[in-house]
């Protein structure tokens, strides 16, 4: 892949795939990720960060300084107490571990690389998802690669048969890592009960002490099974849905909504389609699966990364309207008026 396109001529951010995008304080902020150009896949700039405010509409441009992360795709991205964390990702070198953090506002956009402090850093991955829970943040999954001698347990890493150099050998892992934000450590803890398959390009999402996971690829395969981790005891459960289930797709998102209910969105299906539809996944139990769609075939969208914003209704039933910002370009901002902002770049 090469690097890097820019983007410094534009009044919006690029489209883009692969990025990191967080929100706070009803901003939205978006780093990294690649974009499409004459059959290759460039990297965007990794010194600028791009905000757009969800009450204006209205995009601005940062130029970051610090210990710059370098150009990458498929970094998993989270905000903790003001600062964006992203960890992983893959760049011109290949997938990292490294770890990098910036304060979103203090105005600096100053990027520091985190080195820990006590324990061992995941081996380095790409297309992993997280939760954040207290003060910590949790990892799962992903696709990357270990030596051979590292690789002890096929129930935990599946070995991409198509991708090995001597002995560093590629695959997909569910294996969950700590990091303690306050402590600058890692940890690997032992989980409990019948873990995810493997896998990468998977969606996740945090409800009080339970992390749920769902989707994602490994090998060919694109899954729609849902996991549920207890963040406490460390107890994984998998949710079985009483009514319909979705596709199996990798690349969508998932969002909590209110206090029991997550909202899956978007993707590519087994054939590697774009999906546009939604998935409700509602109930105390999280057991009750409500299917949908709000676009059109000639509307449809590959969404990468989803943000929840503020909750209007606390249900989700008919009529939802789809409002799109900026249609002139194929980087756009689509709001649902359920209760979360779904924020996607097209490609």
């Amino acid at each position: 892949m090469a690097s890097n396109v820019s983007c410094r001529t534009k009044s919006v951010a690029c489209e883009r795939s692969g990025h990191t995008a967080v929100v706070s304080e009803n901003v939205l902020f978006v780093w990294g990720g690649y974009v499409s150009v004459a059959d290759h896949e460039v990297f965007l700039p990794n010194d600028e960060i791009w905000l757009y405010d969800l009450e204006s509409g209205l995009w601005e441009k940062f130029n970051m300084g610090g210990e710059i992360p370098p150009s990458m795709s498929g970094s998993c991205g989270c905000i903790l107490n003001g600062h964006m964390y992203i960890f992983g990702g893959c760049g011109d070198t290949g997938q990292t571990n490294e770890h990098y953090s910036v304060n979103l506002h203090d105005d600096k956009y100053c990027w520091k690389k985190i080195r820990h402090h006590s324990g061992l850093l995941p081996t380095p991955r790409d297309k992993l998802s997280c939760w954040v829970y207290k003060s910590s943040i949790i990892y799962f999954g992903g696709y990357g690669h270990k030596l051979l001698r590292a690789i002890d347990n096929p129930m935990t890493f599946i070995v991409d048969e198509a991708s090995w150099v001597e002995d560093i050998y590629w695959g997909w892992n569910n294996e969950v890592h700590v990091f303690d934000s306050r402590a600058k450590s890692w940890n690997k803890p032992k989980t409990f009960g019948q873990a995810p398959a493997p896998r990468a390009a998977h969606a996740s999402a945090t409800i009080g002490n339970k992390g749920y996971v769902c989707g994602g690829r490994k090998m060919e395969t694109r899954t729609s099974d849902i996991h549920c981790l207890d963040l406490d005891s460390w107890t994984w459960t998998e949710i079985v849905p009483t009514t319909a289930v979705p596709l199996g797709r990798s690349w969508h998102t998932l969002t909590a909504v209110l206090d029991t209910s997550l909202f899956l969105f978007g993707g590519l299906s087994v054939d590697s389609r774009p999906l546009s539809n939604f998935v409700v996944v509602d109930g105390g139990t999280v057991s009750k699966v409500v299917l949908g769609g709000i676009c059109s075939n000639s509307q449809r969208v590959q969404v990468r990364q989803a943000c929840i914003i503020i909750y209007q209704l606390g249900v989700f039933g008919n009529g939802m309207e789809l409002k799109k910002s900026a249609p002139k370009h194929q980087s756009c901002s689509l709001l649902l008026s359920v209760s979360s902002l779904l924020f996607a770049f097209t490609r």
